[in-house]
């Protein structure tokens, strides 16, 4: 990826963030265009250390996502017996009859926090209004 593709996905705050991507464009492409070893060796090392700080600010600036943690997804069969109020026996006749989702690791199984969650809200019904006799 070369330093101008940032210069589109992250905004510039202010000039010296311009030239913050000039020196960036300079130490990666050399004085003719091409990344060459010469050309970034010639550099004094205060000015390179400068260039590298600021691609470290640059980079802390970038909004990227956060990677989820897969693992905060699931849960153990206690949980999920204890959640549902539900016996070791239920739990393996629901994995039986497809009723949860379930991912097999071993001899042990693990529940996706999300499937326990759609298997109460596909079984909520509604409470009917009742109007008091007169």
């Amino acid at each position: 990826m070369k330093s101008s593709d940032f210069n589109k996905r992250a905004t510039p705050n202010n000039d010296q963030t311009n030239e913050n991507y000039d020196v960036l464009d300079f130490l990666l492409k050399g004085t003719n265009g091409i990344p060459t070893r010469e050309n970034q060796a010639d550099l004094p090392l205060e000015e390179f250390s400068n260039a590298i700080h600021n691609l470290n600010e640059i980079l802390k600036n970038l909004n990227l996502p956060e990677t989820p943690n897969l693992l905060d997804d699931w849960i153990t069969p206690q949980e999920v017996m204890q959640k549902l109020c539900i016996s070791e026996r239920t739990l393996s006749e629901w994995r039986k009859i497809n009723k949860i989702g379930f991912s097999p690791v071993g001899n042990k199984f693990y529940y996706k926090k999300q499937d326990i969650e759609n298997l109460l809200q596909g079984g909520y019904v509604k409470a009917k209004v009742s109007q008091g006799k007169r």
